[in-house]
């Protein structure tokens, strides 16, 4: 799909919906609709007529997705552009208060309205393109993480080890990363969100590592164990619940399936293994441009699955102040 065709799929909406404008400001949002990577810029989508708004950092990089869809403007043009605008949407997901009493103040003839997901929704079902990417993205990740069992020399640091991550994803062509990648050595592995820091390699500790290359824009997103001699026979049996858990739940991830019951199904197993008290976070999440956009895979969520929706799977079990096993994988929904 185009960015034109997404550009002209979001005008359909609003010529069906409530607001004939919005005020497109989330980065990952505008980069899906026309391609443009900044971290700052704003898009006004009309009906018929979209206008980007940027300031001098971007100009030049701009003038290289401009169309006769879509034409690009200074950031000062922003008044001249809602000058005729009496209603117009903004994203409340992603705009400041202050922002918006700011616009308030600047456009004093202009209705403001809070919209929320009219972009994200768009951007649930991926194109094949973006499929593309994806898979390259997760094969870039699958390639670092072959590359771990290597980097595991004795007296490294998690953070070491992190920034060889980085370095070896950059090595394979990756934009950087999806996230700050989670390195957890022995008990600092029983933290689902570890912050990485200065501990050292010790003999018999776990290697817990969550980490994720983005490639064109794109995230992956994986997490796997390394263990630093045999594991014990506790380390073991926990290792192969939570494996039996996340193929469990894997099975289900297709069209039509309920998230509720990709969830439940992961902590049935770990039930059956008198763990599942130790699953302590939802089963995954979507990703995209954005490493978390989407549906999710948890018990509250009531949505189902759709074909080109893309989930991870990561049921996790995590023992206070000895270790923690997550295993995830990145599945492509058909």
């Amino acid at each position: 799909m185009s960015h034109a065709t997404r550009l002209a799929a979001l005008q359909s909406m609003l010529r069906k919906g409530p607001v004939p404008a919005v005020l497109v400001t989330h980065p990952s949002n505008i980069r899906y609709l026309t391609g443009l990577d900044a971290s700052e810029a704003v898009l006004v989508v009309q009906k018929s007529s979209a206008a980007l708004c940027v300031d001098a950092r971007y100009a030049a990089a701009a003038r290289t997705v401009q169309s006769s869809k879509l034409s690009i403007r200074d950031r000062s043009e922003i008044v001249r552009v809602l000058a005729n605008i009496s209603r117009c949407g903004y994203e409340e997901d992603h705009l400041t208060t202050g922002r918006l009493r700011r616009w308030k103040r600047l456009f004093k003839n202009t209705k403001f309205v809070h919209t929320s997901g009219l972009v994200e929704g768009l951007r649930r079902k991926k194109d094949d393109a973006e499929i593309v990417l994806m898979k390259r993205a997760l094969s870039i990740t699958n390639a670092v993480l072959g590359e771990v069992p290597a980097m595991l020399r004795p007296g490294i640091s998690e953070a070491e080890l992190s920034a060889g991550i980085l370095i070896a994803s950059l090595d394979r062509d990756a934009d950087g990363l999806s996230f700050d990648t989670i390195v957890a050595f022995g008990p600092s592995s029983s933290e689902p969100h570890h912050r990485t820091g200065a501990r050292k390699l010790r003999a018999r500790d776990i290697v817990q590592i969550d980490m994720g290359a983005r490639y064109k824009g794109y995230c992956s997103d994986r997490s796997e164990v390394f263990f630093i001699g045999e594991p014990t026979r506790e380390q073991r049996r926990i290792y192969d619940a939570v494996l039996e858990a996340k193929i469990a739940a894997k099975k289900l991830v297709k069209a039509g399936s309920a998230c509720v019951d990709i969830d439940r199904a992961a902590r049935s197993v770990l039930r059956e293994h008198k763990v599942e008290e130790y699953f302590t976070h939802s089963l995954g999440h979507g990703l995209g441009l954005d490493i978390h956009e989407g549906v999710s895979l948890s018990p509250r969520t009531k949505e189902t699955l759709r074909s080109g929706d893309v989930v991870t799977v990561e049921p996790g079990v995590y023992l206070p102040g000895k270790f923690g096993i997550r295993l995830e994988d990145t599945v492509f929904v058909k």
